[in-house]
């Protein structure tokens, strides 16, 4: 007997011919011996944590509380899915000499760069997922935040970040709780009130408080993995592009660190992703294109090349301009030759691409519809609802009749979210989608370079196409001027509406409702009040003169 301590429950596991001594030592990693220890121990410590964190729940959850949100994984969540669909595409990072170089080092940086659309995301999510399964380390805490240029305020900014990264700290380290339950403790008691709800934090205090925790003797120890996606996205609490302090900030603690002699690395959102389109490209093309096998393979290699050299490093344009040639090909409109000679001689260029799928998949007579539809998605404060955005868009000046009382008396009202989850896809050519996240389904546009394409000059080429002679002599500014205040004005809309005034004059008569009996009855009610003046504001610094304003709201 070796290894045995007599006790209720233990698992014996016969290894005949061993001592002690031969009983705990293995050849290697793939030793049957080892693999069958090694998911033992996996399995006890899971059980360890997750009875930990059980019983540390009641006592954190006030000040977890405070810190998290619930969009807080949405984007980390939407790529890991995306990763599944996707043929080994980023497996060659892992033998990448500069990954190599960050993997071995104690304490390091990789910058990961690249071109918008080049699939840095996917990369980024790819490396969190490797690390994931790597098999349990002693003392190393993973931290991870993927920036949401189109999400919701705290998926694209400073605070967010941090409040994300202080609640993976606050799991994963015991140490680190203690900082953040003492922090959360002096917080409160400053307030002089019990109500958790009332500790507000501040970017600054979150940022030293983070700081202090990594630099701090209690992570000596510990190997601290972070790895942050999309800095480039990332804005602070004026909506200000916030990458260079972030940078600086990491900077300071990777040095930190590294001045002490401890381990950490931190991976910031690429370099060569040839292989990766390759290999879409190829996956693609062998199981979208009828007959695929059947042509020559010079032929195959051909157009597979084409394509890999025209995309120049950019995946989006691949996954984009994949969908029309698989098409193409299918229903015989075009021959391989004529694909390969197309390919060679378009733009590469995203904002060409985007106005291509326009011109090709949006219908002329849905040209007007697209332009609000995506104005709202384009320039709405916080991601919409599949109900917010059909109501936002009846309350257009275009859709509203005299006199009128309800939202569904609205001219081409959408009468439920099945069709417009149809109309998302037919308004914008594929380039806005509903995504699932904490709140529910939210329409969002697919990359963040479509919003950049539509400030420029997407919604603007929708104008035009519409057959406003005014769109041609407008400035840039004015025209998203013009959007922001059709914006504004349609939350006031909608707040003027007769049922809504009806039923606000109730107060003080009728029983009081809840504010979730509000919302269920006026769904777009909570953006309207919130953000019709910030609309306003926006339009006026655009240009747009809001002398008007006091006149529509009293009239």
């Amino acid at each position: 007997m070796s290894g045995l301590m007599f006790v209720s429950g233990e698992v014996k596991v016969p290894m005949p011919g061993c001592d002690h001594r031969e009983v705990a030592r293995f050849e290697g990693k793939q030793s049957s011996g080892y693999k069958k220890i090694i998911n033992k121990l996996s399995e006890v410590t899971s059980e360890i944590m997750n009875k930990m964190t059980a019983e540390l729940a009641a006592e954190d959850l006030p000040c977890l509380h405070t810190l998290s949100f619930p969009s807080m994984t949405s984007r980390l969540s939407k790529l890991t899915s995306q990763l599944h669909t996707l043929p080994q595409t980023c497996t060659w990072i892992l033998s990448h000499p500069s990954f190599l170089a960050f993997h071995s080092s104690p304490s390091t940086i990789l910058w990961v760069k690249g071109h918008p659309g080049t699939g840095k995301s996917t990369l980024m999510s790819f490396l969190l997922q490797h690390y994931q399964n790597q098999p349990i380390k002693h003392r190393q805490i993973l931290l991870s935040f993927f920036f949401h240029g189109n999400g919701s305020l705290l998926e694209k900014s400073c605070e967010g970040m941090f409040r994300s990264l202080l609640v993976q700290l606050y799991k994963q380290s015991i140490s680190a709780r203690r900082f953040i339950l003492a922090a959360f403790n002096t917080r409160k008691e400053s307030l002089r009130s019990g109500k958790e709800g009332n500790v507000v934090w501040t970017r600054d205090e979150l940022q030293s408080l983070l700081f202090s925790i990594l630099s701090s003797d209690s992570m000596r120890e510990n190997e601290v993995i972070i790895i942050i996606d999309a800095l480039d996205e990332a804005v602070d609490e004026t909506n200000q592009k916030a990458a260079s302090s972030l940078q600086t900030f990491f900077r300071q603690i990777n040095d930190s660190m590294l001045v002490k002699g401890w381990s950490n690395k931190i991976c910031i959102a690429c370099h060569s992703n040839l292989q990766d389109i390759a290999r879409y490209v190829s996956h693609q093309l062998r199981n979208g294109v009828e007959g695929w096998e059947l042509q020559p393979p010079k032929v195959r290699n051909d157009l597979e090349n084409a394509i890999v050299d025209k995309a120049d490093g950019v995946f989006l344009w691949v996954v984009k301009r994949l969908e029309r040639i698989i098409e193409e090909l299918n229903d015989g409109s075009s021959s391989f030759a004529d694909i390969q000679k197309l390919v060679e001689n378009e733009s590469n260029e995203l904002f060409a691409l985007y106005e291509d799928i326009f011109r090709r998949e949006i219908k002329e007579s849905s040209r007007k519809k697209a332009k609000l539809f995506l104005g709202w998605v384009c320039l709405a404060e916080r991601p919409l609802s599949l109900t917010e955005i059909r109501i936002a868009m009846a309350c257009d000046e275009s859709c509203m009749v005299d006199g009128q009382d309800r939202i569904e008396e609205s001219k081409d009202f959408v009468e439920d979210d099945g069709r417009m989850q149809r109309l998302v896809r037919s308004l914008s050519g594929g380039l806005a989608e509903v995504r699932l996240c904490a709140e529910g389904s939210t329409v969002q546009l697919i990359h963040q370079t479509v919003n950049e394409f539509l400030r420029e000059r997407g919604l603007r080429t929708l104008f035009c196409w519409t057959g406003n002679s005014k769109a041609v002599l407008m400035s840039d500014a004015e025209d998203l001027g013009r959007m922001e205040n059709n914006l504004s004005r349609a939350c006031f809309n909608y707040l003027k509406l007769g049922n809504i005034a009806r039923f606000s004059m109730t107060y003080g008569i009728a029983p009081v409702p809840t504010v979730q009996e509000v919302e269920e009855k006026f769904p777009f009610i909570r953006y309207a009040v919130m953000f019709c003046f910030l609309h306003a504001q926006r339009a006026e610094s655009l240009g747009i003169s809001q002398e008007d304003l006091p006149t529509l709201l009293w009239s």
